[in-house]
């Protein structure tokens, strides 16, 4: 799935959230029932579905360092694709 390749490794907190609500929207994802994707719970049920790995983590020392603009504190969590 091409939205998977695009938002692996990337901590899926704060403004990548919204941006990956923007891409499911721009790309014309919908749900089972055909509504529209508006929340992360959303996205990550339908990237379940279609096999991709999605694990929750917390961030340590160095995920702070590697990712200021999405993680704000140690042992925040957070979920990324694998």
């Amino acid at each position: 799935m091409e939205i998977a390749e695009r938002w692996r490794g990337i901590p899926l907190k704060g403004p990548a959230q919204e941006a990956l609500l923007q891409d499911f929207k721009s790309m014309g994802i919908k749900d089972k029932q055909r509504h529209a994707v508006t929340s992360l719970r959303g996205c990550t049920t339908l990237l379940t579905d279609a096999g991709v790995t999605i694990v929750e983590k917390q961030a340590s020392l160095k995920d702070l360092e590697q990712w200021p603009q999405y993680l704000v504190k140690i042992r925040e969590k957070y979920r990324v694709i694998i």
